[in-house]
């Protein structure tokens, strides 16, 4: 276990975000030349990190029901070892989903709305948004009926 402190609460209030002592008082600032969007930053990573492990999933071999001590049912997986894509690989998926959707007659500008739960896809489909310049909007179930529907008709 790390002895240092990396993180201290912004204030004395409980439930205070946290922030890193090394940028408490500011944002960290990292200047990598040329990277001035999420798609450029993205295409830096995939060319400095190539092969190593970016997106891991877990397969879910099974589902228990735990009693928890206030009487409710609480779903606990029972989850597989992870498995990885590479930078590149995911890099693959996202010039395919958004070439896909450009076969599809998606413009630049046209929104697109996600409703996954988060997770390596969407992830991938968030980076296509960010490559092919698709305003992004991102739909959680946990929203409720809706508010989901209000997301898709705006």
């Amino acid at each position: 276990m790390a002895k240092r402190i990396k993180a201290k609460p912004t204030s004395d209030k409980p439930g205070s975000p946290y922030r890193s002592v090394t940028h408490f008082d500011s944002l960290a600032v990292i200047d990598i030349p040329g990277a001035d969007t999420l798609d450029k930053l993205f295409d830096h990573a995939v060319s400095k990190f190539g092969k190593k492990d970016s997106l891991g999933t877990r397969e879910i071999l099974s589902e228990e029901n735990e009693m928890q001590p206030n009487g409710k049912v609480f779903k606990k997986l029972i989850l597989g070892n992870y498995k990885w894509m590479n930078y590149l690989e995911v890099n693959r998926r996202v010039n395919n989903f958004g070439s896909g959707l450009t076969a599809l007659g998606l413009k630049p500008k046209n929104t697109i709305a996600i409703f996954c739960e988060t997770r390596a896809e969407w992830m991938i489909a968030a980076q296509t948004c960010f490559k092919y310049n698709f305003p992004l909007v991102t739909l959680y179930a946990t929203l409720g009926k809706e508010a989901v529907v209000h997301g898709l008709n705006e």
